[in-house]
């Protein structure tokens, strides 16, 4: 029997060759566009950060504040307080179009709340005094990936602390933490009962740390129900029935946010205005 010695032919190399080089040339492509769309989702990420970090800031300081002195690239917060007396100090945002960094400086401390930031955040050249409106639009952009968000941020009445009143109700210097729930502890060194009419509260919303705010208790009451996504919530209501919100004179109660995953150990990150149905206001932090 004669056998079939044969090799392989030159057409049937080069098919091979061919199917060979369609396979790389697939897979290539496909890492090509993995690695591509990987890169495009981390930039998207860095913009969204930015912009959520920067609005986090801002929205907390301006709350607080009674006036806010915008010229060219930089806004002067003019932030009241009481300590003994009614005193104020200033928070100062300066835009870098150099460096694309947004600058938070409290005169004791200075750190970047923005570090891709395009334009400038502070269009208006004007001085805004609470209760009024400050808009600050914030674009940023890391690598081909845009971002842009307007915010219309606006100064409370408890920004400006009328003269000769005094708000007996008080926060804690500190808040607590424990699993998903932040806790702020509060006092009331007067005679009268307020109960909690409104709270605005601000808190870092990052994808594996607190995310969304789902109930409020006031010691062991719990008074709110719901599901804020953030980075912030102005909750007025609706209140739980049977939900106590009331202070009385002379006592102290804690008020507990409970979050959906663990919440960041970082009360830096961290703002709450409480407002009193006797119009009294109270923010944490209490102090500059």
């Amino acid at each position: 029997m004669i056998r079939d010695e044969r090799g392989i032919t030159v057409i049937e190399l080069l098919v091979v060759l061919a199917i060979t080089g369609l396979i790389i040339g697939t897979l290539a492509t496909v890492i090509f566009q993995i690695f591509d769309i990987t890169g495009w989702g981390n930039a998207q990420l860095v913009v969204q950060h930015d912009l959520r970090n920067a609005a986090t800031w801002l929205n907390r300081d301006v709350l607080t504040a009674s006036e806010a002195k915008v010229s060219g690239s930089q806004m002067i917060l003019t932030v009241p307080y009481f300590a003994g007396t009614i005193l104020t100090h200033t928070i100062t945002y300066t835009f870098s179009a150099a460096n694309g960094t947004l600058t938070r400086d409290t005169g004791n401390s200075s750190h970047i709340v923005g570090r891709h930031i395009v334009s400038n955040p502070f269009p208006l050249t004007d001085t805004i005094e609470a209760p009024n409106v400050v808009a600050v639009t914030l674009q940023s952009k890391e690598g081909d990936v845009p971002g842009s968000g307007t915010f219309a941020l606006k100064m409370r009445a408890g920004g400006s602390i009328p003269a000769g009143y005094l708000c007996q109700v008080t926060g804690a210097e500190n808040l607590g933490f424990e699993a998903e729930k932040v806790v702020w502890d509060i006092t009331n060194a007067g005679d009268t009962s307020p109960t909690i009419k409104e709270i605005y509260v601000t808190w870092p919303n990052e994808e594996d740390e607190n995310r969304r705010l789902s109930r409020i208790y006031f010691s062991g009451s719990q008074i709110w129900d719901g599901w804020e996504e953030g980075p912030s919530a102005d909750i007025d209501g609706p209140w739980l029935p049977g939900g106590n919100r009331t202070i009385g004179g002379g006592t102290q109660k804690t008020l507990q946010f409970s979050f959906q995953q663990a919440a960041v150990n970082d009360e830096a990150q961290y703002s709450i205005t409480i407002t009193l149905t006797d119009n009294c206001t109270f923010s944490f932090p209490p102090n500059p």
